[in-house]
């Protein structure tokens, strides 16, 4: 199935968010985890 955008692909069903350690992975980790927790998204788990 062909999605327009990440944001309808990520809505369709529950994910899990893998995130790795960087330099400024901090900043970025707490962005994902932030937008990851809007509505239409089904989190269903987190590592990293």
């Amino acid at each position: 199935m062909k999605y327009a955008s990440n944001r309808e692909w990520l809505a369709a069903e529950p994910f899990t968010l893998a995130l790795s350690a960087g330099f400024f992975g901090f900043f970025a980790h707490t962005g994902c985890c932030r937008r990851s927790r809007r509505p239409g998204f089904r989190r269903g788990g987190s590592s990293g």
